[in-house]
């Protein structure tokens, strides 16, 4: 989709074509509900690769065991 590709480059505010196609589709709520999902999605995944959290690591870290359950035993 345009408009997620335009959120995660910082490019959303100049991007009026992917704006208006959106606005074609779905309600302001629903663009807004968009728009939060697709830069929790980026800020996560800026988050996991600057503390090198693998997606599915091989063996448990503690780092990844504590930003998912709390503080390991």
């Amino acid at each position: 989709m345009q408009w997620t590709k335009a959120v995660m480059d910082n490019a959303a505010e100049r991007d009026d074509k992917a704006f208006a196609e959106l606005r074609e589709h779905y309600s302001d709520a629903e663009i807004a509900e968009l728009t939060l999902t697709s830069d929790l999605l980026s800020m996560w995944n800026r988050f996991s690769r600057a503390l090198r959290i693998e997606l599915y690591p091989a063996e448990e870290s503690k780092l990844a065991t504590c930003l998912a359950f709390g503080r390991p035993n």
